[in-house]
């Protein structure tokens, strides 16, 4: 048996959603602007990586928290962008 399905409205959030209308956004979505909206790697080309993690932490967003993850703990343990980029190069340099 499939669990109920939790409807919210916009009304309900402190932020509102990034995407409010997904039809209406789908409707105007476009490659280009995403493109322009992306960072892009120092010297070109492009990487998702580097445009989840790495261009917040290098920018003005580094000390900004990025993941917020609630546990069995009471205070939810926090990432900030700075610290998601040091985790992978540490893991990719071993």
């Amino acid at each position: 048996m499939r669990p109920p399905v939790i409807r919210k409205q916009a009304s309900d959030f402190r932020v509102p959603p990034n995407l409010r209308d997904a039809d209406a956004d789908r409707i105007r979505f476009s490659w280009d602007s995403v493109r322009r909206e992306l960072g892009g790697l120092p010297g070109g080309g492009l990487n998702i990586a580097y445009e989840a993690v790495d261009r917040h932490a290098e920018g003005a967003l580094a000390q900004r928290t990025a993941l917020r993850c609630q546990g069995s703990r009471p205070d939810p343990a926090m990432s900030r962008q700075g610290r998601l980029q040091v985790r992978p190069n540490k893991r990719g340099r071993s």
